[in-house]
């Protein structure tokens, strides 16, 4: 499953994804035994080489004794359809039960949940990726004042309202220089967060020219913005 095909961030968080290891530690087995009353009878039968079992109860007990080992349960290979048909003799022989070996193959199954810590912040830029949107001169909720072609001074002053708690936008600020032969050039964006508070976005920021290393000639060309949970809101340029 992916992120973005759930409907709720508490589906997500939820979610439990099992993997297969296709093998079982020798220690998960052995303690799998010991709590199960298992490696007594295991042990007895090796205790008697006679028995029609000996072989296979003294290759598990070697097997879960060994820290490095473990037992292989993938039927492609010829290990793991070795250690599944001996799993089913211990069954037939009364060695476990049906339950004890389900019990014993489930050890192979790792249980994890991706997205427990997933944000509700992260999940809905998921869902719904937020994009970058111009600010412009009109009615729009969102506005820029002060904005042309002529020169500015150093400091720049962004203001936001919102009346949405917990609002918050990102402010992407675009320059441009002119070039001595009358041609201007567009240079690289600068970002500012906005973050909101608990009771509304409202924050102010003064920029300088050369916290970005710009040129003094340098003037804002446009700006833009992208941000969820956004109402009303008014972000201005004052000189």
């Amino acid at each position: 499953m992916q992120l973005s095909e759930f409907a709720t961030l508490a589906e997500a968080q939820a979610f439990e994804l099992i993997t297969d290891k296709k093998q079982v530690g020798s220690g998960q087995a052995r303690g799998f035994f010991v709590s199960n009353g298992i490696w007594t009878t295991l042990r007895q039968i090796q205790g008697d080489i006679t028995n029609p079992l000996f072989a296979l109860a003294d290759a598990v007990i070697v097997t879960a004794s060994d820290a490095s080992s473990f037992f292989g349960l993938d039927p492609t290979t010829a290990e793991g359809l070795g250690n599944l048909a001996s799993a089913g003799i211990m069954v037939d022989a009364g060695i476990m039960t049906d339950a004890q070996k389900d019990g014993l193959l489930s050890l192979a199954l790792k249980s994890t949940h991706p997205f427990a810590n997933v944000t509700q912040k992260e999940f809905d830029d998921i869902r719904e990726p937020l994009v970058w949107t111009p600010c412009i001169h009109s009615t729009d909720p969102l506005q820029v004042w002060s904005v042309s072609a002529s020169p500015r001074t150093d400091k720049f002053k962004f203001i936001s309202t919102a009346s949405v708690a917990g609002a918050n936008a990102q402010v992407r600020v675009w320059w441009s220089v002119d070039n001595l032969d009358g041609t201007a050039s567009v240079l690289e964006s600068t970002q500012h967060m906005i973050q909101g508070s608990e009771d509304s976005l409202v924050v102010s920021k003064s920029l300088r020219r050369d916290q970005f290393r710009l040129e003094t000639s340098a003037r804002i060309l446009k700006f833009e913005y992208k941000g969820r949970n956004i109402t009303d809101v008014a972000i201005k340029v004052e000189q």
